[in-house]
This record gives structure tokens, sequence and C-alpha cells, in this order.
């Protein structure tokens, strides 16, 4: 599925002059402030302007900005859908395409064993866990706050502040 197959249909985009900026979130799905916001980013095209002023956005536009929030739901960053959209718009280079994907799955893959991990590790301290509502000698919590208790989560997998992305 190529980049600019990756549409979410919520509604018929406009055939004609366009659609108000409102009108034209609505039908891609999203807040007027992330339309105004991909606009700002150069990942939509600016909209032609009535003889009002109004910002009115066509077919194209409307399909693309459904495109990037499918490339989104598929855990593609703003920055990857970029290079995505760049590279279908040159289609000179499926194969830079081929390996933005291949690399993001790699991540996905990573994400998931370190979630297996995590979920393993809280499935014993439970299991194991003897307390018998006993706050004062509970693992889990115990294991929560020893700082010398192993990290299940990569630190590939976490940002800057220690936080799980």
């Amino acid at each position: 599925m190529g980049v600019t197959d990756m549409a979410i249909t919520t509604e018929t985009p406009p055939r004609g002059p366009g659609l108000k900026v409102g009108e034209a979130a609505r039908s891609a799905g999203v807040k007027v402030q992330t339309l105004h916001f991909y606009e700002r980013e150069k990942l939509v095209a600016p909209a032609a302007r009535s003889d009002a002023g109004y910002r009115l956005y066509e077919a194209g536009q409307i399909e693309r900005i459904r495109a990037i929030k499918r490339a989104q739901s598929l855990g593609f960053t703003l920055r990857e859908i970029r290079s995505l959209m760049d590279i279908a718009e040159c289609r000179t280079a499926p194969a830079e395409a081929m390996a933005l994907a291949e690399t993001k799955l790699a991540e996905i893959e990573t994400k998931i064993r370190a979630l297996e991990t995590m979920r393993d590790a809280l499935r014993h301290s439970l299991e194991t866990c003897l307390c018998g509502g006993d706050l004062l000698r509970c693992d889990v919590l115990e294991g929560l706050g020893d700082a010398d208790a192993p990290n299940p989560v990569p630190t590939s997998l976490t940002t800057q502040t220690g936080e799980t992305r």
C-alpha cells in the first residue's frame, strides 16, 4: 500500500471550489488546529483563499490529511510521514520507503518485546506476592521502589526524562 493509498474515509472529499477550514477538518476527521498545524509544517499545501479570505481545501488536500492520520495510526512519526510523502511525490526511490517501513517495523517489534518483558515481570510479581493485602510486605510495590531492580524497559524505549515512549 502506498502512502497516497492510506486514506481514511470519513466523508467524500469536496469536488469543486473546496471546503472552508471547519468543513475540511470534519471531512478529514481532524480538528481545525490539526489542519492548521499540518499546513504550517508543510505536510499539506497551503489552502487557496476565497475572495472573502477563507481558506478553501480541495479533495487532494483532504485525502492527504487522511493519509497522514492513517500513517500515524500505524505508528509513523510526522517526520517519517514527511519522508514517505516526499518519496511518494518524487516516485524515484521506492527502496527508501521500504527501508523506512522496515525500520518502523523493527522499532515496533522492539517495543512489543519490551512490553512482553514488562508484562512477564509484573505477572511474576503478582504470582509471587505473598503480602495478603499487607502493603508493607507487598512484593509488587517493593519492586516499584527498588532502585536496584532491573529495568525491563530497554533504554532505547525511554525518553531523556526516563518515561517510556
